[in-house]
């Protein structure tokens, strides 16, 4: 009896106008191996100390607080004075200056326990870095297409438990500098 019951249910599936529907199959799509790259946040946040030495390409030196930076006029902001990038060989900022983090705590260097390397970051477009806050020393820098994913991700890494101080700072030619940094434990 069970044989003829599901022998008229397949029949009945199978014959047009007999008030029984086939569900439509549903195919899932083959699971993509390849995906999309994640995207890396290439953007470091970085403390500028307060005191910067300036060394002029004409000789002399001048000092102050880094309080702007303008890419496309080509400028740094020291005190109140702007300095063409053009004339700067090079700004030091010294290591006894003050620095802060993001959130406004200072940043004593030489009594963490990271063993700190300094790391030099090159041909990094002068758009690439910006001042974010003159008053607590804080600037950004991206390293989009300057270095690869895999290094900039080191570098985030390092990020979470540091804070990069930088040391200092040298202009090219061709609108690129030269950044040297060393993280601080937070």
């Amino acid at each position: 009896m069970q044989t003829v019951f599901y022998g008229l249910a397949i029949a009945a599936l199978a014959i047009p106008g007999t008030g029984f529907r086939q569900a439509p199959l549903s195919i899932a799509p083959p699971f993509e191996l390849a995906q999309a790259p994640k995207t890396v946040n290439t953007k470091v946040s970085v403390a500028l100390p307060v005191s910067a030495k300036v060394w002029l390409k004409a000789g002399g030196t001048t000092t102050g607080q880094v309080n702007g930076f303008d890419a496309k006029q080509q400028v740094l902001t020291l005190g109140g004075e702007a300095i063409q990038l053009a004339k700067i060989s090079k700004v030091a900022f010294d290591r006894k200056a003050l620095a802060y983090r993001s959130d406004g705590t200072l940043v004593i260097r030489g009594e963490d326990t990271a063993k700190a390397k300094q790391s030099t970051w090159q041909n990094l477009a002068l758009s690439a870095f910006q001042v974010k806050s003159p008053k607590l020393g804080q600037a950004e820098i991206n390293l989009d297409g300057v270095m690869k994913p895999i290094e900039v991700k080191g570098i985030q890494s390092v990020a979470v438990k540091s804070v990069y101080v930088i040391d200092e700072i040298q202009f090219q030619p061709a609108g690129k500098m030269t950044i040297k940094v060393t993280p601080s434990d937070r």
